[in-house]
C-alpha cells in the first residue's frame, strides 16, 4: 500500500500548475545536468527505526518528471511514519503538502514553520528549516513534517524553492522530503519530536554526493 505522502503527489502537481507553474516555466533557463544526490545507499533501517520499502508508482514519477523517488515507511514501537522523497531538476517535480492535504478533504488545524535540531554535515549547517501541518479528516488526525532541500540549505518556502529550481542554470535541482504520521491532539508533541529525530537521522543520506553534501 502506498504511503500517505506519495498518494498526494499527483494532486500536488495539479495544484502547482494552477498556482503559477506556467510563470516559472516561462522564466526558466535551460538546464545543464548536474550530479544528482546518491540515493542508492539510503539505509532501510535508521537508528531505532525499522524501514519498509514501498513500490514507487512509475506513472507518478513520470508525471512529476522526477529523477529519483523514495516511498518508504518507518516503524518504531507503535508509531508508523510514512516517508516520501522526490528529487528533480524541473519545477514540476516539487509539490506542497500545504495544498495537497486540503485538496483531499483534510482540514488544516495548524501550519507552523519549525527549525529541526541538526548537528550539521559538510555543506549543510543546522538547524533544518521545515514546516509542520496538523490535519484532520473524519476524526483522524495526522502530523505532517516537510521541507525543501537545495544544494547548501533547506527551506519551508515552496515558492522560493520552485523559483530556485526553475531558474537554475546548473540544473542542480531540488528535493522535497515528507514525513507523515498519525497523531492526536495529546500525542502531537511526542510525535513531532519523533519526526524531528527521524528527519535528522535520514537527512545526511538524502544529500549524499550532491553539491557539498555529506561524502559517500
Amino acid at each position: 500500500m502506498q504511503s500517505f505522502a506519495s498518494r498526494y503527489l499527483v494532486a500536488c502537481c495539479l495544484l502547482i500548475v494552477g498556482a503559477g507553474g506556467t510563470f516559472y516555466v516561462a522564466k526558466a533557463k535551460p538546464h545543464v545536468h548536474a550530479r544528482p544526490p546518491d540515493w542508492s545507499k539510503v539505509p532501510l533501517n535508521v537508528s531505532l527505526w525499522q524501514g519498509h520499502e514501498e513500490k514507487v508508482d512509475q506513472a507518478i514519477k513520470t508525471y512529476l518528471a522526477a529523477e529519483q523517488m523514495i516511498d518508504r515507511s518507518f516503524a518504531k514501537g507503535d508509531l508508523k511514519v510514512d516517508f516520501a522523497a522526490t528529487f528533480g531538476t524541473q519545477w514540476r517535480s516539487l509539490h506542497s503538502p500545504a495544498g495537497c492535504y486540503p485538496s483531499q478533504g483534510w482540514q488544516t488545524l495548524s501550519r507552523t514553520e519549525v527549525s529541526v535540531p541538526f548537528e550539521g554535515i559538510p555543506g549543510y549547517a543546522g538547524p533544518l528549516h521545515g514546516e509542520e501541518l496538523f490535519v484532520e479528516k473524519s476524526q483522524n488526525y495526522r502530523l505532517v513534517l516537510y521541507l525543501y532541500v537545495f544544494p547548501g540549505g533547506t527551506t519551508a518556502n515552496w515558492v522560493e524553492q520552485m523559483s530556485r529550481v526553475a531558474r537554475s542554470t546548473a540544473g542542480a535541482g531540488g528535493i522535497v522530503l515528507i514525513f507523515d504520521a498519525p497523531a492526536s491532539v495529546e500525542s502531537r508533541p511526542v510525535v513531532a519530536n519523533e519526526l524531528h529525530e527521524l528527519l535528522a537521522d535520514v537527512f545526511p543520506f538524502m544529500v549524499r554526493g550532491w553539491g557539498n553534501g555529506a561524502p559517500g
